[in-house]
């Protein structure tokens, strides 16, 4: 299922929105299929993903970045190329086609931009031990290991996790009480919003959540609560994509597939009937210009805060 699919943003929600009072049935009055919604929110997805350089849904990715030779002062920097960043599971050196694999402790691998995929290689003690220390480094970081000046294609092996994760839960509020506080799985570094289908979010913290009630409960309170780390504005972006898909096609068949003008008569009695449809331009235009401006808009702000900038110099 695709992201915006998990969240609950199908056909039925497209049509409700974006899509609201435009005529979306077929010559003989039936409703247009539902896999043309789905289709053109899977697509639009995937286009918006690829041009930001985003993973939406959270997957685990494995990949190898080279060792440069003036890495040993920044601290190893590695960027990954899925982003954003959530955590790395694991991190390893490799030489060449080596199937031996030199484990470096996961702990090492400090994320200081989740966005950027930005990831700086700390050594500390802990996972250490097996490591020969010298000049107050770990060697295979140190002194007589990495710090080396020369080039190393393909040194460091990363399997890390990427995306914007959705968390769900259940929780119940006891008689008497009018709060309660919920423990996030994770440790969010990142805007999220959160909802509730009872009471209010009253507090929203980087590892939990407060829901409350206007009152105490007069007896305990179920609910269910929803936190989204994905941006409103990323799926306003996909939304904008996905409907100007449908448009031209609803465009099109306005007045039925290929007519732009319709007339009909009977007894002295006519009736004309004209759209703005025409050879090179759908019925729906306008709306289609207005969101192709919003999206267009709306796509320089978010290349703004998450398609990174790469530099290079010769």
């Amino acid at each position: 299922m695709s992201a915006l699919g998990l969240r609950g943003y199908g056909p039925e929600w497209l049509k409700q929105t974006y899509l609201l009072g435009v005529d979306l049935t077929l010559d003989d009055g039936s409703p247009y299929p539902d896999e043309l919604f789905t289709t053109a929110l899977d697509q639009s997805e995937r286009a918006i993903a690829s041009e930001l350089g985003l993973t939406l849904q959270p997957q685990t990715y494995q990949e190898r970045h080279d060792r440069e030779p003036d890495g040993v002062s920044g601290w190893w920097p590695i960027r990954s190329r899925q982003r954003p960043l959530l955590a790395v599971d694991k991190l390893s050196i490799v030489y060449g086609r080596s199937t031996t694999r030199s484990e470096l402790p996961p702990e090492w691998a400090i994320i200081t931009e989740q966005d950027a995929g930005q990831i700086h290689i700390v050594p500390t003690t802990e996972g250490a031990s097996s490591y020969l220390v010298a000049g107050g480094m770990p060697v295979i970081l140190g002194l007589g290991g990495l710090s080396q000046a020369f080039y190393v294609p393909a040194y460091f092996e990363l399997t890390y996790q990427a995306g914007f994760p959705l968390y769900t839960g259940a929780a119940t509020i006891a008689q008497g009480q009018s709060s309660t506080s919920i423990s996030l799985p994770a440790t969010l570094e990142r805007p999220y919003t959160a909802t509730t289908s009872a009471g209010s979010i009253s507090a929203r913290l980087y590892d939990s959540i407060e829901i409350s009630l206007d009152s105490p409960a007069q007896a305990d309170t179920p609910l269910t609560w929803q936190v989204d780390t994905m941006p409103p504005e990323l799926i306003r972006a996909i939304a904008l994509k996905s409907s100007n898909v449908v448009l031209n096609i609803a465009g099109d068949l306005i007045a039925g597939a290929g007519i732009a003008q319709l007339s009909t008569s009977m007894d002295g009695l006519s009736q004309s009937i004209a759209t703005t449809a025409s050879a090179t331009n759908a019925g729906y235009g306008a709306r289609i210009l207005q969101y192709e401006r919003e999206l267009k808009e709306l796509m320089g702000t978010l290349k703004a805060t998450y398609r990174a900038l790469n530099f290079a110099a010769l």
